[in-house]
């Protein structure tokens, strides 16, 4: 969360929807850094990471807007009136993304360094945590913090308190709205060019299928072209995209999950939601007003 009062602007960082990239360019503005971030006596040693009475370790720069409520109600009345955007992801590769990061934080490490069915395994045991978690209307567990839904970030009692909601994909034109908004001379599509902690992405359903198509059709043939003839007969573009197929990133290794027919129900189960604003971003002007537009259809 950036929040700078002088422009009366704050960005509400969503987890895994590239709110790492916007922070790195964005947190020079952030008036409420040592806030959210000067808390290191916590039993988990985290940064950013604060003790809640009675809860336990929460991330306070991943609070949503009933968590906030709660815990910062100060700081949700400015968002309430402050020029106040954030950015969205498909829900699909999010969720992965999200599998991904807890790896990290419960088991120290890559979660493709584990089998498949242990990642099956902790996968099915975040699917059965989470609903219990969603109804308690406020913070996550430490270990489920990426797994909040979206809409949990932009709606509060059915209302949408977010001035714009940009798709992870629509980085230029954030970064303009940003730039607008705290006075910068800037390239906003240059800012946007900065991607950390980027991770796997997915576009439409049929945009999937025709991936993972071609994953299947690359693999077939893994070891049938000698790395001197890619060299020697491929162009450089055809080369990358072969060694980028062979050797995917950590995320993209985890893509036959989205395969998996429990997992699939659960997200469009449990993301319902997000689904709809996603699906609903590409036709509507996102903003102030926009929930009875996208929840009538």
């Amino acid at each position: 969360m950036i929040i700078n009062s002088d422009r009366e602007f704050a960005f509400v960082h969503i987890p895994k929807c590239a709110g790492t990239s916007v922070r790195e360019v964005l947190l020079r503005f952030d008036q409420r850094e040592a806030e959210y971030t000067a808390n290191f006596t916590n039993q988990t040693g985290i940064e950013e990471v604060f003790d809640l009475p009675g809860f336990g370790p929460v991330k306070y720069n991943h609070l949503n807007l009933p968590a906030m409520a709660k815990i910062l109600p100060e700081e949700l009345d400015r968002l309430l009136n402050y020029r106040t955007i954030t950015v969205i992801r498909d829900p699909y590769p999010r969720f992965i993304s999200a599998l991904s990061e807890r790896s990290k934080l419960v088991r120290g490490g890559n979660i493709t360094a584990h089998s498949d069915a242990e990642i099956l395994a902790d996968t099915r045991k975040v699917m059965a945590s989470l609903p219990d978690a969603a109804k308690c209307g406020g913070a996550y567990p430490l270990e489920l913090t990426t797994f909040q839904r979206q809409v949990d970030y932009i709606f509060l009692e059915g209302i949408c308190v977010l001035s714009r909601i940009y798709r992870i994909d629509q980085l230029t034109e954030f970064f303009s709205d940003a730039i607008e908004r705290l006075g910068l001379d800037e390239d906003p599509a240059g800012l946007a060019g900065v991607r950390a902690n980027e991770t796997l992405a997915h576009g439409p359903p049929a945009t999937r299928l025709v991936e993972i198509m071609l994953d299947r059709s690359i693999r077939a043939v893994r070891g049938t072209l000698p790395e001197g003839f890619r060299k020697r007969y491929l162009p450089r573009q055809v080369r990358n995209r072969i060694s980028r197929k062979l050797h995917p990133s950590g995320q993209a290794k985890l893509a036959w999950l989205l395969e998996d027919s429990e997992v699939r129900a659960f997200i469009e189960d449990h993301y319902a939601e997000d689904l709809a604003l996603w699906n609903a971003s590409h036709r509507y002007e996102i903003g102030r007003g926009f929930e009875k537009s996208w929840r009538d259809g």
